[in-house]
């Protein structure tokens, strides 16, 4: 028969199995004592030892089962006959007792060892702790709404001094971008001569193409905050509202988003539009934003320097026909504008499961929170999270939601995209002036005197940095456990 643990945490010492009579047929049956102690919010310690089974039967294992009040059972199976294990999953503010069976192929023993009662603690939730709430402000004078995390992001701290401060808004960026390679053209050059001079036509001479060239482009280190030019980059988000519990309360109001690894009450899963996104604290109720980009502008090198080795012919020798005239290289650099946009599609942070409820409920285990009151002053039942006593991690990451029902504590990265749709210009640029050759001269150039060229540049950011905080309001994340 496959046994499996159901409770995790499980502490066994003692002796091993006993058996009766492998050749009787029948459910086995036991004696011995169990004691159950030491009743936290959602677990208990429990002392058993099977002292004696029936000599008529065989066992094949041992199943020990909780029973409570309120109809919430839990159980683990084990092959060990005397240990001492912590029974987890329990329900808070609930009358238990644990009973040990005995089984075999055929079944259960019809009656166990019985433990006395005990009862599981009815957490209190502490003044201080802030809740997400589904909706605008209730009014509710147990739970006011909590302004100070206004258009904040919330973040985990365990240091008592970080409690309740801010951060305002910042973006800080440096980029090398490479451009793509572009400008060729070409200008066909046609010359006038004076005509009491020599009488021979001129012809025209397409122009050898030209131009093609690149520039270098960097966004120096630029920040973006309340100090100088102020940040528009904000990350996909959720707009929440929040309460605060004005003194010690046994119930979380209804329309609570609670923040727990399990359905625990019917609840309905909150779950993200399209993109992960991450909490702020509003006055107006929920709603969904999609990230917001920062605009940052630079200029090119000079580039763009080019000769087409223009020329013009005479039909007449007698006038230098065929002498070939180099173009000027002058009024030919330029530079671009170029625009890049930053934005932070994700921040640093943990992505939990967040539930709808649609009763007011009382503190369920594994219930996660935030507080901004004094950590001392906490319920030893409320573990800080700090990674510790199997909580999750939240010093220094944001909270956020994921658009999948799985995950829970997902950790995310702080990620600035950059994009850009190039740089643009109409280049204008001249090459020479009249030259004189043989006993004519020209008078004139038409077709490339001055003349604009489009041309765009494809802008490839190839190095840098970026960092983005969008406006830090630092709670303690707790946890019932």
């Amino acid at each position: 028969m496959s046994l499996q643990i159901t409770s995790s945490n499980i502490s066994i010492t003692g002796k091993t199995q006993l058996m009766g009579d492998p050749n009787q047929i029948g459910p086995p049956g036991i004696t011995g004592t169990i004691t159950a102690s030491s009743p936290n919010v959602s677990n208990a310690v429990l002392n058993y030892s099977v002292t004696n089974i029936d000599g008529y039967t065989s066992s094949d294992g041992f199943e020990i089962s909780a029973t409570s009040n309120i109809g919430s059972n839990v159980s683990i199976v084990t092959t060990t006959a005397s240990a001492t294990i912590t029974m987890e999953n329990l329900s808070p503010s609930s009358t238990y007792t644990f009973t040990v069976y005995s089984y075999n192929k055929l079944g259960r023993s019809k009656t166990g060892i019985v433990s006395n009662q005990i009862s599981t603690l009815n957490p209190v939730i502490p003044a201080g702790t802030i809740i997400l709430y589904n909706g605008t402000d209730p009014s509710n004078v147990s739970y006011p709404r909590y302004s100070a995390a206004d258009n904040f992001y919330l973040q985990g701290t365990t240091t008592q001094a970080e409690i309740a401060t801010n951060t305002s808004p910042s973006t800080n960026v440096a980029y090398e971008y490479s451009l793509s390679t572009t400008g060729a053209h070409t200008s066909t050059s046609g010359y006038t001569f004076n005509a009491s001079a020599n009488a021979g036509a001129i012809t025209a001479i397409p122009a050898n193409p030209a131009g093609d060239h690149s520039h270098a482009l960097s966004i120096s280190p630029t920040t973006f905050n309340n100090a100088g030019s102020p940040t528009t980059a904000r990350p996909h988000t959720g707009n929440v509202t929040l309460l605060r519990a004005a003194s010690n309360q046994t119930t979380f109001p209804t329309n609570t988003i609670h923040i727990n690894p399990s359905n625990r009450n019917g609840w309905t899963q909150k779950l993200a539009t399209s993109y992960n996104r991450y909490v702020r604290g509003v006055s107006t109720g929920i709603a969904e934003v999609d990230a917001i980009a920062q605009s940052v502008s630079g200029t090119t090198s000079t580039a763009g320097q080019h000769d087409h080795l223009q020329g013009g012919v005479r039909s007449s020798s007698s006038a230098g026909s065929g002498t070939p005239n180099n173009a000027s290289l002058t009024g030919q650099d330029h530079t671009h504008s170029a625009t890049v946009t930053v934005t932070p599609d994700s921040i640093k942070g943990k992505l939990l499961k967040m539930w709808i409820a649609a009763s007011a409920d009382p503190v369920f285990a594994t219930t996660m929170v935030m507080y901004d009151g004094t950590l001392a002053s906490l319920p030893s039942y409320w573990k800080l999270c700090d990674g510790a006593n199997g909580t999750v991690d939240m010093r220094g990451y944001f909270l956020g939601y994921s658009t999948s029902a799985s995950d829970h504590a997902v950790a995310t990265a702080n990620t600035l995209t950059t994009y850009s749709s190039g740089a643009d210009s109409a280049w204008t640029h001249q090459h020479a002036a009249p030259t004189n050759f043989g006993s004519a001269y020209r008078v004139d150039q038409t077709g490339h005197q001055s003349q604009s060229f489009s041309h765009n540049h494809t802008v490839t950011a190839v190095g840098g940095s970026g960092a983005h905080d969008p406006g830090t309001y630092r709670v303690a994340f707790i946890q019932v456990l």
